[in-house]
């Protein structure tokens, strides 16, 4: 998602992680800090966060960014949770989602479809692991001895919103 904001024009991206000591959010932050490197682009510790993985912490991490950031002109968060609040951190800034600032966020569980305006963000197809690991327990139950299953891997799927430029 950070390729898409950088291709879309925006220069200060700010990032707000997830302070959770887990694979998935420290892939994710990496996965930012790469995308930097390789538009070569200077990481700025000044410009990341790490909240709990909430709305209300999205709020309050979004304010404290754009406060002491009012350059930043895109928020890569690590949840859609995360981009809600800060969605109304936006809003009680009089920063405006797209013109002046883009919110992303990452997913896309549905709540991307509520919030305004409609979020862009990374679906991650859980209902189709889902299908897929329940397939696997039962051919486990049926089948105890059979050898290691074959595991597959679901690309995510950018969903572009309304809360970054078109």
């Amino acid at each position: 998602i950070t390729e898409y904001a950088l291709a879309k024009g925006y220069k200060k991206l700010a990032f707000l992680g997830i302070n959770e000591n887990r694979k998935f959010t420290q892939d994710r932050f990496q996965g930012f800090k790469n995308a930097l490197t390789k538009n070569h682009i200077q990481y700025d510790e000044k410009t990341t966060i790490f909240a709990e993985n909430n709305a209300n912490s999205g709020l309050l991490a979004g304010k404290k960014l754009l406060t002491n950031n009012p350059e930043i002109d895109c928020i890569l968060c690590s949840s859609d949770d995360q981009a809600a609040g800060v969605m109304q951190a936006a809003n009680q800034l009089n920063r405006m989602v797209p013109e002046s600032l883009a919110i992303t966020g990452f997913d896309g569980l549905g709540k991307e479809l509520v919030i305004t305006p409609q979020l862009t963000t990374i679906h991650q197809p859980i209902y189709e692991i889902g299908v897929e690991l329940a397939k696997l327990l039962l051919k486990k139950i049926h089948h105890p001895r059979s050898g290691n299953a074959t595991v597959n891997y679901y690309t995510p799927i950018l969903k572009i919103g309304n809360s970054t430029r078109k």
